[in-house]
């Protein structure tokens, strides 16, 4: 649903625009969960970076692999070797 998390106009992120939604709707659909902290971090141990304007509720992910117009390079997302 767009109206919760969409990609940004330049399709190089996405935006979680109403997090309370996601947490309620897709987050257990597809991810057997709903706290969207738990969503973050796991976007974290991927390699996503989180860019947020501090006067709005907006989150902005973005990943050099995660691209709008180029889907065969979100293969290459990897979790993170852990230390």
């Amino acid at each position: 649903d767009p109206d919760i998390i969409t990609w940004s106009h330049e399709g190089t992120a996405f935006q979680i625009i109403q997090p309370e939604e996601l947490a309620s709707q897709i987050l257990p659909r597809y991810f057997k969960h709903n706290k969207v902290s738990s969503f973050q971090r796991q976007l974290n141990y991927f390699g996503f970076k989180k860019w947020t304007k501090t006067q709005t509720n907006i989150c902005t992910f973005s990943h050099p692999f995660f691209l709008r117009a180029d889907k065969d390079r979100m293969k290459l997302i990897k979790r993170k070797e852990r230390a």
